[in-house]
């Protein structure tokens, strides 16, 4: 149809075709950051993909990282290392997993990931306690729900100086077989800039006191259940997967490997808080 008004002939697609950009650009999903000041140049391109990937480098991780021959006292967890293919960086995990959960117990794990800075404060011996701060809901720009995100954590106990801090996006999603996997790559001041503003970029910059460390790809948490269909029980498998860099003058030394019984240690105080707090409910 040809509409007139004020003796002007309008075309009513034109308004389809001024307004096309601008509803293209509302339904823009940001690519993650691949700088080496973000999560590294192996990261996937959108959050939807980093999930995909981590996912799947959950599974190899069971089957061909390494095992480092440690456990928690029931055996619930285990600590494994490795890298993902194409990385240079050495990748930790620790898995647990649970037998014959009751519902109140699944949802505590849940809310370990979904309440930040919940796992941080209860599992991690390196959280700096009062640190972790949400800085923006950025979940329309990634396409999944998201946040960005700032915390700190204790490099060297009793050296406060060397603590570092963390500027992170959250992602999660759920997958077909039972699974929820949460992604939590760095990303950096440019980055933040570009796509998120002035106002959040100087927010993150005022609260930047410590030197920057990274979640390289691939790093987040994985939690799958499945019930028994014979009687409802409940298996719960929890995995938590860090790839870092913590810069600096100590970074060759990380990068070294001088870190890793450190990091090894550290994964296994996690699990065992994890089976322990799990036992007392």
């Amino acid at each position: 149809h040809i509409y007139k008004m004020n003796s002007f002939t309008v075309n009513p697609n034109l308004f389809l075709i001024i307004l096309f950009p601008f509803i293209y650009c509302s339904s823009t999903i940001l690519s993650l950051d691949s700088s080496n000041d973000g999560s590294g140049t192996i990261t996937p391109t959108t959050m939807n993909d980093y999930l995909d990937g981590l996912d799947a480098e959950m599974d190899r991780a069971f089957i061909e990282y390494t095992d480092v021959g440690v456990s928690t006292a029931d055996g619930t967890g285990r600590i494994y290392m490795g890298s993902a293919q194409g990385s240079d960086r050495t990748t930790f995990v620790f898995r647990s997993e649970f037998e014959d959960l009751q519902q109140e117990q699944v949802d505590f794990v849940f809310s370990l990931v979904n309440e930040p800075p919940k796992f941080s404060a209860l599992l991690d011996p390196t959280y700096v306690e009062g640190a972790f701060k949400t800085i923006d809901d950025i979940s329309s720009l990634m396409g999944v729900s998201s946040n960005l995100s700032r915390t700190e954590f204790v490099l060297l106990q009793g050296l406060p100086a060397f603590d570092r801090e963390l500027v992170m996006v959250t992602g999660e999603t759920s997958t077909m077989n039972g699974c929820t996997v949460y992604a939590s790559p760095s990303v950096g001041n440019a980055w933040v800039r570009e796509n998120l503003g002035l106002d959040t970029f100087r927010n993150v910059v005022s609260q930047s006191v410590k030197i920057r460390a990274q979640n390289l790809y691939p790093s987040g948490d994985r939690i799958c259940v499945t019930r028994a269909q014979h009687d409802g029980s409940v298996r719960l498998t929890f995995e938590h997967m860090l790839t870092n860099r913590i810069n600096g003058l100590l970074e060759p030394l990380f990068g070294l490997g001088l870190f890793d019984q450190g990091q090894i240690n550290a994964y296994l105080y996690e699990a065992q808080q994890l089976e322990d707090l799990i036992k007392s409910i």
